[in-house]
């Protein structure tokens, strides 16, 4: 039995409860749940099944929600289940939202799917995670092969331009000062191995709270590329800035 903390409250979880989820996951992609191919598929009793649902709050026939899949991933991630099932079970869509929602328990506000424009020159960027002195500038890749240092390397060149991109930003339009902010690359995947490099941080998704609590300056020679602004990076003046975040800034904490 293990144990996974929901709104506060602790919520047990057993292996074939955990396996009736990611099927739950899995099947839900293209239709409503259905109670006999998700029973069938997981290998556990009707009875279970009824459990689950019934712990969860769903229904046969239902049309699952973008927040119904996201807190039945977050369960998930809570649990041992193991990165891989994970990623099988996510499409790119929750694994981004996935990913901003820890982003934002641990205290940074977000904006998904962000377009930057500076000049002639522009970029799409899967995440923004900020506080008043941070920019975590993210790419999230749902990678479903192994992932090798060679994997790693082969992003890093566009990801150094979207860096520089962001850096003139924010030179240009909220002005050189003496407040210092360390914008922070990040390549976030479902599982793999914690990496840095000159360039990038590498985080498993597993491996992203722990990431957080650590100030990412404080390692030895680190990817933190810092510059000096007129004033922090709070709400207000990211908003003011032409940033085109596809999905708005409804996620942000103001």
């Amino acid at each position: 039995m293990e144990r996974e903390r929901s709104s506060g409250q602790l919520r047990r979880i057993s292996s074939a409860e955990r396996r009736v989820l990611l099927w739950v996951l899995r099947t839900t992609g293209t239709g409503p749940i259905d109670f006999e191919t998700i029973k069938e598929w997981s290998r556990v009793s009707g009875e279970i099944v009824k459990n689950v649902f019934k712990k969860f709050n769903l229904r046969n026939g239902q049309n699952l929600t973008t927040d119904d899949l996201l807190r039945i991933s977050m369960t998930l991630f809570g649990t041992s289940v193991s990165p891989e099932e994970l990623s099988i079970s996510l499409n790119w869509e929750l694994f981004e939202e996935l990913a901003a929602r820890l982003f934002e328990h641990a205290g940074l506000n977000v904006a998904r799917d962000v377009q930057v424009r500076f000049g002639r020159n522009r970029a799409q960027i899967d995440l923004f995670a900020f506080k008043e002195d941070a920019l975590y500038i993210v790419e999230c890749k749902r990678w479903r092969r192994s992932i090798t240092l060679g994997l790693i390397k082969s992003i890093e060149p566009s990801i150094k331009r979207r860096i520089l991109l962001v850096k003139e930003l924010l030179s240009g339009l909220v002005g050189p000062g003496s407040f210092e902010v360390r914008l922070i690359p990040l390549l976030l995947t479902v599982y793999g191995s914690p990496y840095f490099d000159d360039v990038l941080f590498h985080s498993p998704l597993r491996s992203l709270r722990s990431f957080l609590s650590e100030p990412a300056a404080s390692l030895p020679s680190p990817p933190v590329l810092t510059i000096y602004l007129r004033q922090p990076l709070v709400f207000q003046v990211l908003k003011a800035l032409p940033l085109k975040p596809s999905k708005g800034w409804m996620t942000m904490r103001v």
